[in-house]
């Protein structure tokens, strides 16, 4: 008897955890943009420019052109090489007049070395859509 109303707490436990974070938007938010970023991260070792820039809001493609887009993620990826390892070190959500926006942050290990990866993802449902990327690394600084 002791027994059964110990699992009736734990399971009662176990249940609000998962129905909290089902309602929690910033959780949702974090989950697509998570998911977004290593789908970036593998389409960024295969040189898929393509792939990255269908899952970016048109806005961010507009640079000047998509060629423009394109050139500057292949100089990156070229200059960088591919990632070795990508650990999050920040992420936070903030809400524009397009919907929810999910930042994230990672410290990278890249072929040619260490540098910091930034990802903006528009998460309003659906899809997250990349909306902003950037490569900082000491690398630049180097000439080629």
């Amino acid at each position: 008897m002791r027994n059964r109303g110990l699992l009736a707490i734990l399971l009662f436990g176990l249940l609000f955890s998962v129905s909290c974070d089902s309602l929690d938007p910033q959780a949702k938010q974090r989950k697509a943009a998570v998911a977004a970023s290593e789908k970036f991260f593998a389409d960024w070792n295969a040189h898929n420019w393509i792939s990255i820039l269908e899952n970016a809001q048109p806005e961010l493609v507009r640079l000047k052109n998509p060629d423009d887009q394109r050139t500057l993620l292949g100089n990156t990826r070229g200059r960088m090489g591919a990632i070795l390892s990508a650990k999050e070190i920040s992420g936070h959500s903030m809400n524009f007049p397009d919907g929810p926006h999910y930042f994230l942050k990672y410290d990278a290990e890249f072929e040619a070395g260490k540098g910091t990866i930034s990802l903006a993802w528009r998460t309003a449902g659906g899809p997250a859509e990349l909306t902003g990327w950037g490569v900082q690394s000491p690398v630049f600084e180097k000439p080629e």
